[in-house]
């Protein structure tokens, strides 16, 4: 499957692995960029389209659980396949709590390494287009005045607008009035897509 809108993002410190994971990798279309070191890949900025990664766990200065925690705490998820040597099973465990998209082991045949890829750029791809709903979300929720906000979130209580006008200490039709132009900004009609748009601003773990 061709995703060349998409990145696979390669970290090991062998130059030759590198190579030849490379030549795989783009043997099916997908672009790659190669990284020697963690740090590197930190410092070069995280992708600007849909990724995934394919490190090696053991490396210098920083190995891939420090890269997947430094991913967690930027609350930034990209699909993670870590490669090893060694069946370490407590090392293994350790990975998948750190949400590692796939944990394979040495030599991992070439229809594997290729599988597990396709994979993680599909959880890539969902990934990308919620993180896009949610800060398109947070957009709209942005232009809402300060007065309008806090209408918006009384009214996305399901309190009736009776008591709500009488909460904020105004008239029913003013509270109507501000309900008008909070729909017109946000492009919705009820209550439910408001809290639909709630949903696609909050976090969310994976």
């Amino acid at each position: 499957m061709s995703m060349t809108g998409h990145l696979v993002i390669l970290i090991d410190d062998n130059a030759a692995d590198r190579y030849i994971l490379r030549e795989l990798v783009e043997s099916v279309h997908l672009p790659t960029k190669e990284f020697s070191t963690i740090s590197g890949f930190l410092e070069a900025g995280l992708p600007d389209r849909p990724a995934c990664i394919v490190t090696d766990v053991r490396l210098p200065v920083m190995n891939a659980l420090d890269l997947l925690e430094t991913l967690s705490q930027k609350k930034y998820h990209i699909p993670t396949i870590l490669i090893s040597g060694h069946a370490d099973v407590d090392l293994v465990v350790r990975a998948m709590k750190l949400n590692a998209e796939d944990f394979l082991i040495k030599p991992v045949p070439q229809q594997t390494l290729l599988n597990a890829v396709n994979h993680a750029l599909q959880k890539a791809e969902r990934i990308w287009h919620e993180r896009e709903q949610r800060e398109a979300a947070q957009g709209k929720l942005a232009s809402l005045t300060d007065r309008e906000r806090n209408v918006f979130d009384m009214l996305v209580t399901g309190k009736p607008l009776k008591a709500i006008a009488a909460e904020l200490k105004i008239s029913s039709k003013t509270l109507s009035i501000h309900r008008t132009h909070i729909q017109q900004k946000l492009k919705i009609d009820n209550v439910v897509e408001m809290l639909r748009l709630i949903e696609q601003v909050a976090e969310w773990n994976y």
